[in-house]
Order: C-alpha cells, then structure tokens, then sequence
C-alpha cells in the first residue's frame, strides 16, 4: 500500500464531503448501509 503513494504524482484531485454527504453515498451501498445508519446516529444531529 505504502508502495502506491509513492507513485502518485501530484496534484491529486481532493473532493471533500460534509459528513451527510458520505453517508448518504454510503447508504447507497447495501453492504454499507447499516454501518452508515450508524455513524449517521453517532456523528450527525438530528434533523
């Protein structure tokens, strides 16, 4: 893994989500999608 690093070549794209926006790409995921309910829970406030 720390191989690849090494092989990058710079500038790499960086997107940056809100913590709502990568649970939601990740519920969208069946094998994801409780673990997303989850950390949504623990990591978000309620609406």
């Amino acid at each position: 893994m720390v191989e690849r690093f090494g092989k990058l070549e710079l500038p790499v794209r960086t997107d940056y989500w809100s913590h709502d926006q990568f649970f939601d790409a990740a519920s969208q995921v069946d094998a994801l999608a409780g673990w997303a309910a989850d950390l949504r829970r623990r990591y978000t406030l309620p609406e």
